[in-house]
């Protein structure tokens, strides 16, 4: 998860089609923009450290909008790395378009939080992040309650991580109840 900046109105600089401002066959003078070119859909920026494998186009994220819930959305482009100057950190530019713009209704300038969703999995077991417990030696245990009130720590292997949950495999059954701590 990343807090970033939603930006949308006017873009200065960039490639592709766009006006020099001045008229055909004279020079573009001091203070003319290179270009001039307007954005009608709503993006989000975000910066991911180099290398990270979320700073892929296509990739698909969920944008978490101030008073408007979330909103799907895909990297639509991946900028060349830059360092912070103030941090030190190395980092690349990610743009994220809405899948809905109108979804950020007036919004132009706002702290979102967007999700990266990195790996997609369908019909498995989760159990809550805190439920899992060390084993002895390596690995996970969950504790499953028993019908008799007592507990069981059962070995499991934890897969994928989404939020607070966690994708487990081991010898619990859909319906088992574990034990989370208070």
């Amino acid at each position: 998860m990343s807090d970033v900046t939603a930006a949308v109105g006017d873009v200065s600089g960039g490639a592709g089609g766009g006006s020099s401002g001045g008229e055909a066959g004279t020079g573009a003078g001091s203070g003319t923009g290179l270009y001039d070119t307007k954005r009608d859909d709503k993006v989000v920026t975000v910066d991911l450290p180099v290398g990270s494998p979320l700073a892929a186009v296509d990739g698909v994220v969920s944008v978490a909008l101030p008073g408007r819930g979330g909103a799907p959305g895909r990297v639509t482009a991946v900028g060349a790395a830059a360092v912070d100057e103030t941090t030190g950190k190395t980092t690349v530019p990610v743009t994220v378009s809405l899948d809905d713009p109108a979804a950020a209704g007036d919004l132009t300038d706002a702290s979102v939080q967007v999700d990266f969703v990195s790996e997609v999995k369908e019909d498995v077991l989760h159990v809550p992040v805190l439920a899992l417990g060390a084993a002895v030696g390596e690995g996970f245990v969950v504790e499953v309650l028993r019908s008799d009130g007592s507990t069981k720590a059962v070995p499991v292997k934890a897969g994928l991580f989404a939020g607070d949950r966690v994708e487990v495999v081991g010898d619990v059954e859909a319906g088992d109840e574990v034990v989370v701590p208070a």
